[in-house]
This record gives C-alpha cells, structure tokens and sequence, in this order.
C-alpha cells in the first residue's frame, strides 16, 4: 500500500471520528480540527472519549475539551457572548511531578520556560500544563488563531518546557536538536512591524531591530511592558518569537509570590476573555511579575496570532494586576 493511501486511509478515518458521538461536537467547537496533525503523525495518537480529545505525545496524554459558556464574560459584551471555552490539559506523568514535590520553587522557574502553557497544581494537588482559548460569537478567529494556538499548547505545552530543562542543564541551555540550535527567527523587522501597526497610539511602542517593545496604562502613571523579541532562542524549542508581558506590581514574599502566580495560572483556566491563555505567569528578575509565551518558528506561517498578540496581552494586564494586588493587600492587612 503506498503512501499516500494510507494517508487518505488516515484522513477519513479522522473525519468519521471527528463526526461520530463520541467527539461531542454539541457546542459547535470542532475538536476534530485540532486534534488532525496528530491523528496523522507517526508516533502520535488521537481519540476521542466522552466528548474529550485526548492526544498522546511522547510521555504526555493531553485532554482537549470543549466548555459550555459561564455567561459571565471577562468583557462582559452583551452583544457578543462566549459561545464555548477550549480548554487543554496535561497531567503530569508521576515521576515528572515528584521533581516538583521536593522543591517548589522550581515551579516558576519551569514557568519561566512556557511556550504555551503553565504549570499549576489543581484541587485535588495534582500537577497539570494547561491552556485555554475562549470563542465569542462575534469573532472570527477559530482558523486563523485559536486552532492554531490549542495545536501547539497541545504540542508544546509540556514537551517545552521540559526539554528546556534538559537543555539548561545538560547543554548550557542551547536546543539539543543541531537544527533547533542553528536556525534563526522565522519573525522578520517587518513582520514586527505589521505589529506595531495595530497598537493603538494611546500605547506608545517601538521597534529596534527585532524587538517590539509596547506599554499599557494602568492609571496612576504606571504601565505594563510587553516586549516581543525576535532575537533570542528558547532552549527547548529552538527560534521563534518570545513573548514577556510584566507588570507593575510592589515588592512580595517568596510566599507571596508563589501564592499570586498559583492562583493566576489557575484562574487563566477558567477565564472567559479575548486574553487566550498561552503562556505562563511567573517572577522573574527584580521580583517583576511576568507573563511567558514562546511561539515557535513552525507557528510563523499563522501570522494572526502574533499581530494579535498585543491586543491579547492589553486584555490581560489590568485583569492580573487587580488579582495580584488584591492578593497581597489582603495578605498583608491580616
């Protein structure tokens, strides 16, 4: 049987999948369409159950789901409602989460490697990478960004962040894959351009070779930075385009900090808002809150996602700094 029969053989199987019960497409969210390339790639695998999509990866069993709407929009548009969440989680295997439980601080620093999801820990005290997308009703955005987007957190999420650690620690944090290490940002000048052209003025932002730099205004004369840079490589994943949203937020605890960036990432998994959750709330540097994405080059042909991305990260900042800060008020007026 050639190629390309078994190809087509893949296809249609995926199609009668994607259609059949068990993909729950009551919501009108077609996991099907995410879930595709991995239905198609050599040592990858993808089945529904129950509604859920579930992707298995390397070590790694991802579940994408579809979530009905709170009605309780972050943007709060009556004429332009959530019609679904889209939400993607990976627990963590147990001998990855046991590094995890005897130094807690490494959780922000992982964190500190997102390319599309953030490490957290749920209720129950179970390590998860998790990502979310939101679709309204008015927004035309499911092929062009969120599909994308969902594919690469599924991806990427988890696999990013480890072999970045393995990099950092084994490589002197240079991608152990040769080509990942050699080749260059897909992101040109101009594309950060194109950019920049959709910040508002209200925003002042600049570009220096390829670095995007953007501020938000957060009343009182303080500003949240964006910095979209071109020029740096994560070590798990090679070139790309990194992404470091930082708030400006007072001095906090190590106790405080984690306790801030817990509930963040977990919040980010239930938020219904045009903020899609891809990335990873941490502190880094100076004790800056951050939020870290990395797209990597393979994403550079979905454009929309990155000219979007400041728009995105406008809807965020003010949303976390009020957490944030609510948190260590409260904390610090007991």
């Amino acid at each position: 049987m050639d190629t390309n029969t078994v190809e087509n053989e893949k296809l249609e199987a995926w199609k009668k999948a994607s259609s059949a019960p068990e993909a729950g497409n009551d919501l009108g969210i077609d996991l099907g369409e995410i879930g595709l390339p991995f239905a198609m790639t050599e040592g990858m695998s993808a089945r529904f159950e129950k509604g859920v999509l579930l992707v298995t990866h390397g070590p790694f069993v991802t579940s994408v789901r579809a979530m009905p709407p709170s009605g309780t929009s972050a943007e709060g548009e009556k004429d332009n409602p959530a019609v679904a969440g889209v939400q993607v989680l990976t627990l963590l295997p147990r001998e990855m989460a046991e590094v995890f439980e005897k130094d807690h601080h490494m959780m922000n620093a992982f964190n500190g490697l997102a390319v599309g999801g953030a490490l957290a820990r749920n209720e129950k005290g179970s390590l998860y990478v998790g990502s979310r997308a939101t679709l309204f009703s008015r927004q035309g955005a499911w092929h062009e960004v969120l599909v994308p987007l969902m594919r690469h957190a599924v991806l990427y999420g988890p696999s990013g962040m480890f072999s970045a650690a393995m990099a950092m620690m084994q490589n002197d944090g240079k991608p152990i894959d040769p080509e990942a290490a050699a080749e260059s940002s897909a992101w040109t000048a101009e594309d950060l351009d194109r950019t920049a052209s959709l910040i508002p003025d209200i925003c002042p932002h600049s570009r220096s070779g390829l670095v995007l730099s953007a501020e938000f205004p957060m009343g009182g004369g303080a500003a949240a930075l964006l910095v979209m840079d071109a020029s740096v490589r994560h070590p798990g994943v090679g070139a790309g385009l990194l992404s470091t949203l930082s708030l400006p937020l007072a001095e906090a605890s190590q106790e405080e900090r984690e306790r801030v960036t817990l509930a963040l990432n977990r919040l980010e998994m239930y938020r219904e808002s045009r903020a899609q959750h891809y990335g990873a709330w941490c502190w880094q540097e100076n004790d800056t809150l951050r939020y870290i994405s990395f797209f990597p080059n393979i994403m550079h042909p979905n454009m929309a996602v990155t000219t979007s991305w400041p728009s995105v990260q406008a809807a965020r900042a003010p949303w976390a700094l009020r957490i944030a800060a609510g948190m260590l008020h409260e904390a610090r007026s007991k």
